[in-house]
């Protein structure tokens, strides 16, 4: 089977998405007779780098994949194409001419999403919004969809009747058990030049207006407020976080001695902050429709950590609940959810949840299973 997969977007540097995309092409590339990975950073190799506008990049991204793919489909011709892109017509097209097979993934609703972006010029929006109902034009042309969490799938269906165009289905994202895995506290605590006497907890990823960091900080506000004298020493470290003004009046209003923003480290040094950490935590905030498919609890879990999570949300507590990795709260209510990561904290089994959420990893909620998901999907699109 030859697969194709186009993201318009690079994939170089730590964000989870790039973070999360390589590990998917990886994981094609292992299932696939044949396999391309074509991205943004193809044709920035050409020198097409900021000095052109983002769609305009996007925009000679697609002509790109279709040229270069029509040059080549004597030589190999993709039996599956897998793209995550702003428009869509490059694979639409060579799809159409020769009758590929063509799935497109979705993470998110961007009309929905620029409420959030404050501070974006008045043109700037107006050419998004425009931009994606181009793209939403495309994205009923394909064969399938592929959504990243069953609220946004339900969501795109009563919205946009996509159920009348194409196929969908919901796949969360799953974990990479060869780069993070588990190590002892004390050596990823040394590794990090942390204090052996603190146990640490820990989150790690974007901090984004939907992410729900401001929640998790209040609610540990409370639990130091309340839980500082009882319990053994405890520190707070926030793991990531773009150089902007929202991370910046988070760090400004919560960074203390209890609470450490350590700002973006590398992929290759996420696993040791991990390592290094008693308790994880999946925070977010209900400000969008879907609140995706978070790829930290899948690292968490990896390294074999406890999650405590947002709860009732599809794709964060379902998970965490179902697996038996960790417990659940409400971070909208800080005062609760501080007792309730105060008692887990005082009771929970270390190695308990070390061999369950390894395992879990390893066996159940891996790429590997994932991607076979998106096969089949296809194939029974093709059949």
């Amino acid at each position: 089977m030859n697969i194709d997969y186009a993201v318009s977007f690079s994939v170089e540097g730590d964000s989870g998405k790039n973070k999360a995309t390589r590990e998917k092409a990886r994981n094609l590339k292992l299932l696939s007779n044949n396999f391309s990975f074509y991205t943004l950073d193809n044709i920035m190799s050409f020198g097409i780098k900021n000095k052109l506008f983002k769609m305009m990049r996007i925009f000679l991204f697609e002509i790109y994949y279709f040229f270069y793919t029509l040059i080549n489909i004597k030589n190999r011709k993709p039996d599956i194409i897998y793209s995550r892109n702003f428009f869509g017509f490059g694979p639409w097209l060579i799809s159409n001419i020769f009758n590929i097979t063509w799935i497109k993934e979705q993470h998110g609703d961007n009309f929905e999403e620029m409420k959030l972006l404050h501070g974006t010029s008045k043109i700037k929006l107006f050419l998004y919004k425009l931009l994606e109902k181009y793209g939403l034009f495309f994205l009923k042309k394909t064969d399938g969809i592929i959504f990243n969490n069953p609220l946004l799938e339900e969501s795109f269906i009563k919205k946009f009747n996509i159920n009348n165009y194409t196929k969908t289905i919901s796949i969360y994202n799953g974990s990479n058990t060869n780069d993070f895995f588990p190590i002892a506290t004390e050596k990823a605590k040394k590794k990090l030049h942390l204090n052996n006497s603190y146990d640490y907890f820990l989150f790690i990823g974007s901090i984004s207006k939907w992410h729900g960091v401001d929640l998790l900080l209040k609610t540990m506000n409370c639990f130091f407020e309340n839980y500082k004298s009882t319990s053994k020493k405890v520190k707070l470290l926030i793991v990531g976080g773009k150089n902007n003004d929202y991370y910046h009046s988070l760090k400004n209003k919560y960074q203390s001695d209890d609470i450490i923003f350590t700002g973006r480290v590398p992929v290759k040094k996420a696993k040791y902050y991990i390592n290094a950490s008693k308790i994880c935590f999946l925070p977010v905030k209900n400000n969008r429709t879907s609140p995706g498919s978070p790829l930290k609890l899948y690292d968490y879990i990896s390294c074999g950590k406890p999650v405590i999570s947002q709860s009732n949300t599809k794709g964060y507590s379902n998970i965490v609940e179902n697996y038996n990795l960790g417990v659940s709260c409400d971070f909208y209510n800080s005062q609760k959810s501080a007792n309730i990561i105060n008692d887990f904290y005082k009771s929970f089994n270390e190695k308990k949840y070390l061999i369950n959420n390894r395992k879990a990893a390893e066996e159940e909620l891996n790429w590997s299973n994932v991607i076979e998901n998106w096969i089949s999907f296809a194939n029974e699109i093709s059949d």
